[in-house]
């Protein structure tokens, strides 16, 4: 091969590759998927002998970075369970008056105090939650996680 013919196929290479990155660079970039929405609180209160874990039904998209701010106005320790959620593998970050169950079902939250969880969510689809507080631990509020495809 000649050295003009091997000049002519590098000056041809980088020129598909400067045109690539041309037309690469005009694309608009996909929205994230991990924009996480504002946060979305779950309040756990205290009426009389009954817990109450509102709302009953979180709707949030799913595959995607949420955050839950999870603010426990009863005087007790409660608990705030969802099973596969609250995985170490779908948190991100957790703070505050919280502390990770280490069955990895759920968090504690602290009398009267607020804790973030940071996490990415599950496929579309329902999935239960639950709140109760040290006093009724067998009889939890329950709920609903109603996760859908971020475009609908």
């Amino acid at each position: 091969m000649s050295a003009s013919s091997a000049l002519c196929r590098s000056l041809a290479a980088a020129l598909a590759l400067t045109s690539t990155a041309a037309l690469a660079a005009q694309q608009p970039a996909p929205p994230r998927a991990t924009d996480a929405s504002p946060p979305v609180e779950v309040t756990i209160s205290q009426d009389g002998g009954t817990t109450r874990c509102e709302p009953a039904t979180l709707r949030l998209p799913a595959e995607t970075d949420v955050t839950l701010s999870l603010v426990n106005q009863s005087g007790l320790p409660a608990t705030v369970t969802a099973p596969k959620m609250f995985e170490n593998r779908q948190i991100l970050h957790h703070d505050g008056g919280l502390a990770h169950i280490a069955n990895e079902s759920g968090f504690t939250v602290r009398p009267s105090t607020r804790g973030e969880v940071k996490l990415r969510t599950l496929a579309p689809g329902e999935y239960d939650f639950s709140c109760a507080t040290t006093r009724n631990q067998g009889t939890p509020s329950r709920g609903k996680l109603v996760l859908v495809a971020p475009n609908q």
